[in-house]
């Protein structure tokens, strides 16, 4: 039903009306133009719900849209003659449940105010006579409504809808009160009538609430009030008081107990409540000086940086409810109990008292920091009391610069105790008590011998020789080895030096293995009596289970860490976990600043300074050694760093996944799969990478990281600030990772400095690595480089040619220029390919196609497990058919061959020896043989020169150059998406095995720079790194802001994402932009993130996510899809080919050249051999 509207004012219908919601009008197609999305029939039969577990009744059809509207007051007719819509959105939808979940309560509410407890007549709709109405008492007339435009407006007439007997009945119990009894009372209340349903009610006077209800003069009093005090030492003479008239009503209230009513009347009292108004106001005097004072230790006055980092309103709620609990009660209810407001409030209203409560207004410059408020903004709210003043905001954030890094430092130095402590464990101990103990101080003992800590295995003190202990600095074998292996802060491997050639302990009378050896008796502590060394017999331990009495002890009583003894035993301490170790990363931050009066003088100028931040590891590789590398390079094997088998494996699972995601979201028939389908491929620390990332923010550091002294500089800097060390002052290398420019000018430049003479001097506590998000990037420019071409504009189904159907112009400039909109574009794409390939497969027409049966019905009846199973094989059918049977051949022929050049071969060919006796000369080709037989000799054996085989190569088979295109494209496609997921889930050993083929996309397209670093992360990763080095490598390369699966992203995205953040403010800075006002910010900003998220939390904001919304791709994807199907690229027809791309090779990597290849790496693990 349409809402009339005023002339000349009507809202105009769409083009199309029938394609428009019936009710609100809104236009249903997508973006005005697309398909028809979001509707019901109005007059149709709703399709009825798929029934639920197995067993249950199915649920009962809706009626059609038509007949619920008609129900709750809305009757719609079919109007085919003026072409009326017959269609209704799902907003509308919505709106009609709702009514119709509200509609029993109104019913109830009706049936509520029909009911009569006693009908005493009946009711009519005659008009009542004159006579009738002047039955009715001129005041019991009842109130009645008459609606106008504006409102009700309330009349008081006569009601017309009773008939005389009921007015009349009316008329008489009012003219006849009841007595005034409570069962009269009751009698009454029922013998009352309602007014009919049709007559309008009055509208109901409330009562006002205490805030809204005035104080009144109390009426004049005609009583007297006197107040009679007896004292003990009179009581026959009482004193009598007569009130003032203004205080009567107050003492007779108070002494009747209505302290309400009394409290109201002393309001009424000028004098008395100027009085209490005076007393309220010293109490809040009070409280606001307990407030202030020094000793309150109030949040209010803790400005410091690390207090403001926990400023919580909160916390100042709590302190106000503890000191000012008055004050506060007053701001609650002028705020209406809003704690923000009353906190808020509170905090500002203090600071006019007391200028050092200034940690609020603190609180506040730093949001506005972040908003970039301007000088003018500053001047203003100081001089409103709400913020200081933009010269002490600067001071103050110069004051939390300071505080840079301090969560690092912490880290750090927690890393350089955990070795410290680990290097004092392992330290020999020392072989002589710090003091001599003499006999008679040994009698004096409570028990009969010495309770020496076991962190100190100091020999006895009874023995007469300081027998040496058996972890001394000479090669004893390490206690916790399964062998014999030195132990690792020994020189040599010399023998233990308590051992006398077969290995008895020296202390022992008898020649028994060492406690510490693998086939020594256990250890004194263990279970088993071990002897103990001084004992002349094989007396037990006094630490053992066993209660022996200790040699020393007069008697036998039990040693106090024995099971039998009276004390309970101690427990040994277990060790403390290591702490989680970081990865800094680095990136240039390039800034052009404008001039804004240019001169000879003045000019435009660029800035490029350096960013850096640590991100704490979420991997620990804490439980594998550290102590050397995997293996050695002459040992290494090019497998390695070439794709094998099982990275064609993995790779085809991890497409048969992408393809499943790709059909059920944008495959109609398909959709119902969506529960079913993988949409987080699983890895072993699949839960750790979707907690969020712990990251400590370092500043700027105004370096050119392209001039090699400035790159000296930031590479030293970050040795000496960030990287830990041994008591011993031996570096803790940690990784350092930026873009693929950056990793190969530092790791050029810690090769310059390999002559030092120390390992702090050749920059060795740094192991460069290269990002991801570059190398991606990278990637897409040689798809880029491959795929698009202008030229193919007019061959339908190439990428550029796509790109115009979808009328992407953004994407054409390029990943280095717009990378978002062209990894867009690849994924519209790839998956428009993808499903075209599974349109053929499956004998659909469209996307849109719903064949009956397509689903076998066991599947559709099966289990989640059956339809996963049966959608997955359909899609491995598909991805080996287009994708990896000829993609793993390529692959394999070039392992092979690049590993056949690797492996040593003679290099012999036949020689031919010349027939003329006496001749002793050869060759080795049959031409110069032959032709030196007959020019020298005059020899003719009538032979040619040409090989007696012919030499006419086979007609290569016929080729379909377009489908090869199309099919390199997807694979290609694929692989790119591939990297970009396992990036989103932080699986990093999937990327490890994806960079293997990056490797060859590198090597054939000519980014050297590139293949050069990837071949040096595989080498590292297999034989240059520690296990636990390689496997924080593979892993802490990642982060996560937020938390969540499929979150992660490159760090040195999220680098890229801090300069751009930083960049913001260097903006708003104009021409005061300085180093130190840089140094300021950019050191500022990582406490200034806490806090702001700290109080977003806490006051409900949504701080937005940096999500980038992505659009709906289906259309476009679907538009993609006919083009490829109309072009029939998928199916093989010989001798056909794009006219961009005339002879197009499937083989994308045919440009390889096996032997040169090998040459390449044979001389780059030359190097390293030498480097590392």
């Amino acid at each position: 039903m349409a809402s009339a509207q005023p002339a000349g004012e009507e809202k105009p219908s769409p083009a199309n009306f029938a394609d428009c919601c019936r009710l609100c009008n809104v236009n249903l197609r997508a973006n005005g133009v697309g398909q028809l999305e979001g509707f019901q029939k109005i007059f149709d039969q709703p399709k009825p719900k798929k029934p639920g577990k197995k067993g249950e009744e199915p649920p009962t059809p809706k009626p059609p849209f038509h007949e619920r509207l008609s129900a709750v007051g809305v009757v719609l007719v079919r109007r085919e003659a003026d072409g009326a819509s017959e269609r209704i959105c799902k907003q509308c939808i919505r709106d009609l449940v709702k009514i119709e979940n509200a509609l029993p309560i109104l019913t109830r509410f009706q049936k509520n105010d029909d009911r009569a407890l006693v009908p005493t007549s009946t009711t009519t709709n005659a008009s009542p006579t004159p006579t009738q109405l002047s039955a009715v008492p001129e005041s019991h007339a009842v109130l009645q409504t008459t609606p106008e435009a504006d409102g009700i407006e309330k009349e008081m007439v006569p009601t017309a809808t009773q008939t005389p007997t009921k007015l009349s009945t009316i008329a008489e119990s009012r003219a006849a009160p009841l007595p005034k009894t409570p069962e009269t009372s009751g009698i009454e209340k029922r013998l009352r009538e309602p007014t009919p349903t049709k007559t309008p009610r009055a509208v109901k006077k409330l009562c006002s609430t205490a805030s809204e209800r005035e104080l009144k003069k109390p009426p004049t009093r005609t009583s007297t009030t006197q107040v009679m005090v007896t004292y003990q030492s009179r009581l026959e003479r009482p004193d009598i008081i007569t009130c003032e008239d203004s205080l009567q009503g107050i003492v007779e209230n108070l002494a009747r107990g209505r302290l309400k009513t009394a409290a109201r009347l002393m309001m009424t009292c000028d004098s008395l409540s100027e009085e209490l108004k005076s007393h309220m106001l010293h109490i809040i005097n009070r409280e606001c000086k307990n407030l202030t004072a020094a000793n309150s230790d109030s949040i209010l006055y803790k400005s410091t940086s690390h207090h403001l980092q926990q400023f919580s309103l909160q916390s100042l709620h709590s302190d106000l409810q503890k000191l000012a609990p008055f004050a506060l009660s007053v701001l609650d209810t002028i705020t209406e109990n809003s704690t923000h407001h009353s906190t808020a409030s509170a905090a500002v209203a203090l600071r006019g008292r007391n200028s050092k409560l200034s940690a609020f207004a603190y609180f506040i410059n730093c949001v506005l920091q972040a908003g970039g408020a301007k000088t003018a903004v500053y001047r203003r709210l100081s001089k409103m009391g709400l913020t200081t003043t933009q010269s002490n905001a600067r001071l103050k954030q110069e004051e939390i610069a300071k505080s840079c890094g301090e969560g690092l430092f912490a880290l750090k130095k927690a890393i350089e105790d955990h070795h410290a402590n680990k290097s004092k464990a392992n330290r020999p101990l020392p072989m002589t008590m710090s003091c001599p103990i003499t006999d008679e101080d040994i009698e004096d003992l409570e028990v009969g011998f010495l309770d020496i800590s076991l962190d100190e295995a100091a020999p006895h003190p009874m023995d007469d020789e300081a027998a040496p202990h058996p972890m001394d600095d000479e090669a004893a074998p390490h206690p916790m080895d399964d062998e014999a292996a030195p132990h690792p802060m020994d020189d040599g491997a010399a023998p233990h030096p308590m051992d006398d050639e077969a290995a008895p302990h020296p202390m022992d009378d008898g020649a028994a293995p060492h406690p510490m050896d693998d086939g020594a008796a256990p250890h004194p502590m263990d279970d088993e009596a071990a002897p103990h060394p001084m004992d002349d017999g094989a007396a037990p331990h006094p630490m053992d289970d066993g209660a022996a009495p200790h040699p020393m002890d007069d008697g036998a009583a039990p040693h106090p860490m024995d099971d039998g003894a009276t004390s309970d035993p101690q427990p040994l301490q277990a060790p403390s976990p290591p702490p989680p170790k970081f990865t800094l990363g680095f990136d240039n931050l390039d800034f052009n600043v404008q001039t804004h009066h240019q001169s000879q003088t003045k000019k435009n100028y660029q800035i490029h300074w350096t960013n850096h931040i640590a991100v704490q590891d979420r991997v620990s590789a804490d439980h594998l050694p550290d102590d050397q590398p995997i293996k050695p390079l002459p040992l290494y094997d090019i497998s390695d760093s070439l794709p094998t088998p099982d990275t064609w494996a993995a790779l085809r699972g991890d497409f048969v996944v992408l393809g499943c995601q790709y059909l059920t979201r944008y495959v109609t028939a398909f959709r119902p799969f969506a529960s079913v389908v993988i949409n987080h491929i699983p890895h072993q620390y699949s839960d750790i990478m979707s907690q969020p990332s712990t990251e400590f923010p370092l500043g700027l550091l105004f370096k050119n990281e392209t001039q090699s002294g400035d790159l000296v500089d930031i590479l030293q800097h970050m040795q000496k600030e960030y990287v830990p060390r041994t008591p011993d002052g031996e570096l803790l290398p940690i990784f350092v990772g930026g873009d693929r420019l950056s990793e190969g000018c530092s790791r050029n430049m810690q090769w310059s400095f390999g002559e030092g003479e120390c390992r702090e001097d050749r920059l060795g506590g740094l192991i460069f690595f290269f990002l991801d998000w570059h190398a991606i990037r990278n990637l897409h420019g040689i798809h880029q480089k491959v795929f698009l071409k202008e030229a193919s504009s007019r061959d339908h189904g190439t990428f550029y040619a796509n790109l115009n159907k979808i009328q992407n112009s953004n994407a054409k400039k390029g990943p280095h220029s717009a990378y978002n909109a062209y990894k867009e574009a690849v994924h519209k794409d790839t998956a428009a390919t993808f499903i075209a390939a599974s349109l053929e497969h499956f004998g659909m027409d469209s996307p849109e196609d719903v064949p009956e049966n397509l689903v076998p019905s066991h599947v559709r009846e099966g289990t989640q497990e059956e339809k996963r199973r049966w959608l997955q094989d359909h899609v491995t059918q598909i991805v080996d058919k287009y994708v990896i049977t000829t993609e793993s051949g390529i692959l394999r022929d070039l392992h092979d061959g690049v590993a056949r050049e690797s492996r040593p071969r003679p290099r012999e060919r036949e020689r031919h020896s010349c027939r003329e006796p006496g001749c002793p000369k050869t060759f080795v080709y049959v031409r110069a043989w032959l032709k030196h037989e007959r020019n020298v000799h005059g020899l003719d054996f009538g032979e040619s020169s040409q090989q007696e085989e012919s030499t006419a190569k086979p007609s290569p088979p016929a080729r379909d150059h377009k489908k090869e295109h199309t099919e390199a494209r997807l694979s290609f496609g694929l692989f790119l998406e591939d990297m970009q997921d396992a990036v989103r889930e932080g699986d990093g050993e999937r990327l490890m095995r994806l960079y293997k083929i990056a490797l060859l996309y590198y090597y054939a397209y000519g980014h050297t720079q590139y293949a050069y670093s990837t071949l040096l992360l595989t080498v590292q990763l297999n034989a240059l790194l520690t296990p636990e080095k390689a496997h924080r490598l593979t892993w802490n390369r990642f982060f996560n802001s937020k938390g969540g699966k499929g979150k992660n992203m490159p760090l040195d995205l999220h680098v890229e994402h801090d300069n751009n953040y930083i960049k913001s403010f260097l903006k708003g800075l104009g021409p005061n932009l300085t180093e130190r006002s840089a140094a300021r910010i950019s050191k500022s900003l990582g406490c200034l993130k806490g806090m702001l998220h700290r109080t977003d939390e806490e006051l409900g904001v949504a701080c937005p996510s940096g999500y980038h919304h992505k659009g709906k791709f289906t259309q476009d994807i679907h538009s993609l899809v006919a083009v490829i199907r109309e072009a029939d690229l998928l199916t093989f027809t010989a001798g056909r080919s794009f006219n961009a791309f005339p002879a197009f090779d499937r083989n994308l990597f045919a440009g390889i050249k096996y032997d040169k290849m090998w040459d390449w790496i044979k001389d780059r693990l030359k190097l390293w051999n030498q480097k590392y």
